[in-house]
């Protein structure tokens, strides 16, 4: 599978008028520290929180969005909602499924992500994830991740999934 990144920080930043409380504030410091980083861009709770907090803090992060025929949500719609936590750049990749991943088993997420989360790490590109304590203790496949070394800011930081919804 061939595809290019580029990482120039092109998404403009939301304004708001709202106070960083201590969650957003731990976030923005850790996604400041990275270098440009790809975020796994599902546009779930986890990976959005992610999005929405990068965008404000200006941090140089690309989401990222694999449309692989397995997604929850229509390729407009992701666009759409990247559009509202105030990024223009969100990054697709179209990706053949494996054998493994069309099988359709409980395993699919890891056989997909492995596939190309492989794929990014052998261009050097550090990668986050929107992965909570909760989704960690509700799905084993996380440890996969660890083993690309994916970072998961909302893990590392021990913010739970019921403090990313809000």
């Amino acid at each position: 599978m061939a595809f290019r990144f580029f990482l120039p920080h092109l998404c403009k930043p939301i304004t708001s008028n709202l106070s960083m409380d201590s969650s957003i504030e731990k976030i923005s410091v850790y996604l400041l520290q990275m270098p440009p980083s790809v975020l796994l861009f599902s546009g779930g709770f986890g990976s959005s929180a992610l999005l929405g907090v990068a965008k404000k803090c200006n941090a140089p992060i690309t989401p990222l969005w694999i449309n692989n025929g397995f997604n929850r949500c229509h390729e407009s719609e992701i666009f759409e909602q990247a559009e509202r936590l105030g990024c223009q750049s969100l990054q697709m990749v179209m990706m053949t499924p494996s054998k493994e991943v069309c099988a359709n088993g409980s395993d699919r997420c890891l056989n997909c992500q492995t596939q190309i989360v492989g794929t990014i790490k052998r261009q050097g590109i550090p990668i986050i994830d929107g992965v909570t304590m909760d989704a960690v203790k509700k799905d084993a496949h996380h440890a996969k991740m660890v083993d690309f070394d994916v970072k998961s800011p909302l893990l590392e930081l021990e913010i739970p999934e019921r403090q990313v919804r809000e």
